[in-house]
């Protein structure tokens, strides 16, 4: 390190990069948008193709024109579920990766704590109306709500670590 920085700046920032690096918090936050990041790009880039090749203000606009309408509009209704089952959902896959990174941290049930997190955020984003029999609220499943879904997992896994047993390896049980 002492070669590549010689700035008193740049050893400053890279001393409390690692330290920061460190913090439990941060670790389980990393790993969260690392397991989320695969669903955000699929989702994003379905959105991308659905607004550029199929938007009739598309770019390419013009060049859908050979298509049937019924061919189209099947096409146009894959990219949309894709990006709505992505993004749309994207919170769920980020509070069950929070809470299941907090609880394997403290040796409880990683799964059960992810579940957990998912119903709750489920419950949480849950809207009654007598029209739709399952809907839910948008900003709380989709992208904006990432931060309430990633720190609603984080509080569900510590809500396992004060209120459940350490988890048993499953090689460690005795058949019976």
């Amino acid at each position: 390190m002492e070669e590549q920085f010689t700035h008193p700046l740049e050893k400053k920032l890279i001393r409390l990069n690692l330290k920061i690096q460190q913090i439990f918090l941060y670790r389980v936050i990393q790993k969260t948008v690392l397991t989320i990041f695969p669903f955000a790009l699929i989702g994003s880039f379905s959105r991308t193709i659905q607004l550029v090749f199929l938007g009739k203000n598309g770019l390419f606009s013009n060049w859908t024109d050979f298509l049937s309408d019924n061919l189209f509009y099947q096409i146009d209704d894959i990219f949309s579920a894709i990006s709505t089952m992505t993004l749309g959902w994207i919170s769920v896959i980020a509070a069950f990766s929070a809470a299941k990174y907090t609880a394997k941290h403290f040796k409880r049930d990683d799964q059960l704590a992810g579940i957990t997190a998912s119903i709750s955020l489920l419950i949480v984003a849950y809207t009654y109306s007598r029209k739709t029999p399952m809907s839910f609220h948008s900003a709380v499943l989709g992208i904006r709500g990432l931060l309430f879904a990633i720190l609603l997992g984080i509080f569900i896994g510590y809500l396992f670590k004060w209120t459940s047993k350490k988890a048993t390896a499953p090689n460690s049980l005795a058949m019976s």
